[in-house]
């Protein structure tokens, strides 16, 4: 009997931004969390996220 090795659409798969978004939101534990960032080359880590801005007016209005 022969093996037909079958080709993962998984691999070519390029997420957009919301859904790495919505799929690590759905990670509860920091473990879970590590293993998915384990798979990411280094230099991809920024493209997993949205860049947070801080403003110090916004943190006072937010704690006031």
């Amino acid at each position: 009997m022969k093996h037909h090795k079958s080709e993962s659409r998984l691999l070519k798969r390029r997420p957009s931004k919301q859904e790495d978004e919505q799929l690590l939101a759905g990670v509860s534990g920091k473990l879970d969390a590590a293993r998915l960032r384990r798979q990411v080359p280094e230099d991809q880590h920024h493209t997993l996220h949205t860049p947070v801005e801080f403003s110090w007016k916004q943190f006072w209005i937010t704690m006031l």
